[in-house]
């Protein structure tokens, strides 16, 4: 229950810059009187401003602030709600807006229409149109139609608040939210598996791609690797044709060592025969020239001289003639050692081009390896970017489904949530169980005002009104009177109703103009009698144009206008 304490405002409408201030704690019921435009009903434009930020009556917000100070335009509004104490303080020009809880100002989010929502559905937990329903009765305007004139869906919305349904509502309006989500991540999760289908599609396109791509490539090698295995065969056959010639000419060749040892021997003995032969002729040489010996002066025998040159001659022909075989032997083994030369310079070529021809074969062979590698090489780069590839996406794709599945399971959940959330469901049990409780205060304090019909609302809140006679009406068939009885039935009723639910309760309750209408002195009467109940437990505030029954009330407020500023005067 929402257990006012005081409200208190200035530069509101026509309050000048003084605070004027009502204390709404009770009980007790209080007789507010006044002329027309001396600020009688300001009250409720402040409470309502304060708690709302809109007018009870049918004024535009800016048009609240005074004409004449333009400014500092403030309202204030204090409550009790169970143990925690409220301070709500709203303004204009400047702008403000500040809640305040046990006295400490709640922290403000950035945006007000937030500040608002949490004044509203977390603290007083009732909305405007819920809160003029239980706490006023007044002239039917726009802002404040009496229930029977609200829209069917305004009377559902007021009912859900006082039988505190608000918590259904929200999970209602959560649940819609949750579930636009799980559509929005179903859309989206179906179009991602789209995507990831085609980019499998596209995978394996690619590793087809891929494969014949390779198969190209690898058949190109495969003929290059084939010719450099056919050349490297040739030239081992070559290598080993040349390696057999060697052979054979090495097993051919002359013993070049041999020869040369042969052919020294040979030189050395024409050099010791030359030597010799130089030693004759010298000697020879010496007998021609001297008869007597150039040393010892000794005359040589002629007929020594005769015989040594004779025999010296004669060793020097034989001398010759075996330098002559000699030389012969000795050209003839030199002969013999240059072809040997010759052999072994032929046969050093063919190594050197067998070794070429070598090395041009393990070249081909190599390379021909080298192709190999990369054809294996090749085989698996295609394996892995296909196969990784596609196995990731379809791990993705998986994950997917499995989610899609989820979300399916979700959405299966929400719209039997749905079902029991919406207004056919839980709260139409609810309301169902209410209905009789209902009825049966509204056709009790229609009793107590003399108003003799069984007035009865369904689950669609539609009335049947039924005569002592079964004679069948509506609202809009009775008189502005007996409409406003009917408007005040429900109103009790709706304050009684709360008090069980202690939902949209409080203990402020304002009539406003309700004894200057279409009321006869015996319907005031009785009104007056119900409004001496109501006082006994509530905060009432009537509000009249006329003093009716002054001494009926705990006390009277006058308003008055003075130099165009209202004021509370004392009588």
């Amino acid at each position: 229950m929402i257990a006012f304490q005081v409200v208190r405002w200035k530069n509101l409408l026509s309050t000048g810059n003084v605070f004027t201030e009502i204390d709404l704690t009770g009980p007790g019921a209080t007789l507010i009187v006044g002329e027309n435009g001396s600020g009688k009903s300001t009250m409720m434009d402040a409470i309502c401003f304060c708690l709302y930020g809109r007018a009870y009556r049918e004024i535009n917000v800016p048009q609240l602030v005074n004409t004449i100070t333009k400014r500092d335009m403030i309202t204030e509004v204090e409550f009790i709600i169970g143990q925690t104490r409220y301070m709500v303080r709203r303004g204009l020009k400047p702008r403000l807006f500040e809640i305040h809880v046990d006295g400490a100002l709640m922290n403000q989010p950035g945006d007000s229409r937030d500040y608002q929502e949490v004044l509203e559905k977390q603290i007083l937990r009732m909305s405007f149109r819920s809160f003029v329903q239980v706490s006023v009765l007044g002239p039917a305007t726009r802002t404040s139609l009496p229930f029977m004139q609200l829209k069917t869906g305004d009377r559902r919305k007021f009912i859900e608040d006082i039988l505190d349904q608000q918590i259904i509502t929200a999970m209602n309006h959560y649940l819609k939210k949750r579930t636009a989500n799980v559509e929005q991540l179903i859309s989206a999760n179906e179009a991602e598996q789209k995507v990831v289908n085609a980019r499998i599609k596209m995978a394996r396109e690619h590793a087809a791609e891929l494969a014949r791509r390779n198969e190209e490539v690898v058949a190109e090698k495969r003929t290059k690797q084939a010719d450099l295995l056919k050349q490297a065969a040739e030239c081992a056959a070559i290598a080993a044709g040349t390696q057999a010639e060697i052979d054979q000419q090495n097993a051919e060749k002359p013993n070049s060592a041999a020869i040369r040892t042969k052919l020294n021997t040979l030189q050395q003995l024409r050099n010791e025969i030359q030597g010799k032969s130089t030693r004759l002729e010298r000697e020879l040489e010496f007998f021609h020239d001297n008869d007597s010996c150039p040393r010892c002066k000794q005359v040589i025998d002629t007929a020594f001289k005769c015989d040594t040159i004779e025999q010296h001659n004669a060793e020097l022909g034989e001398i010759r003639k075996g330098l002559d075989i000699l030389q012969t032997r000795y050209d003839a083994v030199s002969e013999q050692l240059e072809r040997a030369v010759s052999a072994q310079e032929s046969i050093d070529k063919l190594v050197v081009q067998a070794k070429l021809i070598s090395n041009t074969a393990e070249i081909y062979q190599s390379q021909a390896t080298a192709l190999e590698t990369e054809i294996k090489k090749l085989s698996r780069v295609v394996k892995r970017e296909a196969g990784v590839n596609e196995q990731d996406l379809l791990d993705e794709r998986s994950a997917l489904v499995a989610a899609h599945t989820d979300l399916l399971v979700d959405r299966g959940v929400h719209s039997a949530m749905s079902e029991l959330l919406r207004d056919g469901g839980i709260k139409a049990k609810i309301v169902a169980e209410y209905i009789p409780t209902i009825n049966k205060l509204l056709n009790k304090y229609l009793a107590s005002m003399d108003f003799y019909v069984e007035f009865t609302l369904d689950g669609e809140f539609n009335e049947k009104i039924l005569s002592r006679y079964r004679d069948e009406f509506s609202y809009a068939s009775f008189s502005e009177g007996e409409k406003q009885r009917i408007d005040l039935a429900l109103l009790f009723t709706w304050r009684a109703v709360a008090k069980l639910r202690n939902s949209a309760s409080t203990n402020l309750l304002v009539m406003d103009e309700t004894l200057d209408r279409s009321l006869d002195g015996a319907a005031v009467d009785q009104l007056i009698g119900i409004i001496q109940q109501l006082a006994a437990e509530s905060t009432l505030f009537v509000i009249s144009h006329r003093d009716v029954a002054a001494d009926k009330f705990t006390k009277t407020m006058r308003f008055a206008k003075t130099k165009n500023f209202s004021s509370v005067v004392q009588d």
